[in-house]
């Protein structure tokens, strides 16, 4: 797809056998969106990860207990490939969380 040469940010953390992946947007790093009661915090401390390309930050993902997906394109490209089902979003910015545990 048209996306898939977008760089993101990937994050990988290990905690016991759980595996927690992050994926954000760059453009989005360090920036705090607020709605009613949502809010969604892009902290650098926790999203900051390597730039990666799009399909290879989702692939990762896949393999993940716990995911994070930050950005409209990186949601779309998620929900595009079956790797979610749905979705929130705060102040126009797209986010999903997802768990296989």
């Amino acid at each position: 797809s048209g996306e898939a040469n977008m760089i993101v940010l990937l994050s990988v953390r290990r905690i016991e056998n759980v595996k927690i992946v992050g994926v954000v947007e760059p453009a989005l790093l360090g920036k705090v969106y607020r709605s009613g009661n949502k809010v969604l915090d892009v902290s650098e401390d926790f999203y900051s990860g390597e730039q990666v390309d799009l399909n290879v930050a989702l692939d990762e993902a896949r393999t993940a207990t716990v995911v994070t997906l930050i950005g409209n394109t990186v949601v779309e490209e998620a929900l595009k490939q079956g790797l979610i089902a749905a979705y929130d979003e705060v102040e126009g910015v797209k986010f999903a969380q997802m768990f296989n545990m």
